[in-house]
């Protein structure tokens, strides 16, 4: 799938990097490890072709028209089916599973979980990739040195997920009072976790604002969270980028930001998607040379 649609940027070499590639991609092989059948990906595509549907400050409105709601009912009715008719897929996984009591999850419980593992396999990739592509074209000397040692590809991997990863901050809703860190927390209080911050902390990452593959110990960030409310879609937004990377620099000899676009170098102007949990650019235009 990469290669295809690698095959399909223009001639002229001028591609955007989100809408052409990054979305595409990550939303063609979630619903492929799914079992969403292949006639029905175009109209996923065409659901999550626009970015985060719903941005801060949303309308009522704006939120109901979520695409997740409509491609929810779609992946209820596969569910349904796969219960009548299992087949070898994971929406079949889902829909003959059980709770720890043996008790059957209505439709709706099993097409949230379906839903939930659609958005955490999709956006997690789409905005590392396009925060990876930003900082390689940026940095020409970064660049140059992943693609002369691409063994080094999964540490650079790394080291974007601690210096800018995808998940801006985590939510948690406090169920028994508690103290963390001499701060008093009541039960009821919603609790934001700064995921980017806690990557930038000095007492843990030694200076923290460079980005530094050899730094020691680089998978202790927390950009996809800790534990079992780790994100179930980081493994393969780890996988998806590894290997967007090796194929880029492979194919590519050069990498740069439009500056007819994005500004030239000192005058940069990005757009990030408004999300209070996502951290990821809503356009990235770059210039792409194709190795002789």
């Amino acid at each position: 799938m990469a290669d295809e649609l690698i095959g399909r940027f223009p001639a002229s070499g001028s591609v955007e990097f989100i809408g052409d590639y990054a979305n595409p991609l990550a939303t063609l092989i979630i619903t492929e490890l799914l079992g969403i059948p292949a006639e029905d990906r175009p109209i996923f595509l065409e659901a999550f072709g626009q970015g985060t549907p719903a941005e801060i400050g949303a309308s009522v409105a704006d939120i109901a028209n979520n695409p997740l709601v409509a491609m929810g009912m779609r992946i209820a009715g596969y569910i349904a089916e796969r219960r009548a008719e299992p087949r070898e897929d994971l929406l079949t996984q889902l829909a003959l599973s059980r709770f720890p009591d043996g008790s059957e999850p209505t439709l709706e419980e099993a097409a949230r979980v379906a839903c939930f593992l659609f958005g955490a396999g999709q956006d997690t990739t789409v905005k590392l990739l396009g925060n990876s592509l930003r900082l390689l074209a940026e940095r020409q000397d970064l660049q140059a040195k992943v693609r002369a040692e691409p063994t080094r590809v999964p540490d650079f991997v790394e080291e974007m997920l601690r210096y800018e990863g995808s998940i801006r901050a985590s939510h948690r809703l406090c169920q028994r009072s508690t103290e963390v860190c001499g701060y008093p927390i009541q039960a009821g209080t919603t609790v934001w976790i700064a995921n980017l911050a806690v990557n930038r902390d000095p007492r843990r990452f030694a200076d923290p604002n460079t980005f530094d593959m050899d730094r020691p110990k680089l998978r202790e960030h927390l950009a996809f969270g800790r534990g079992t409310h780790t994100c179930a879609g980081a493994p393969l937004a780890r996988a998806e980028t590894r290997l967007s990377l090796e194929l880029l620099l492979e194919r590519f000899a050069t990498i740069t930001v439009d500056e007819g676009r994005h500004g030239p170098e000192g005058a940069r102007v990005f757009h990030y998607e408004n999300s209070y949990v996502l951290r990821g650019l809503s356009e990235l235009h770059l210039r792409l040379e194709e190795a002789r």
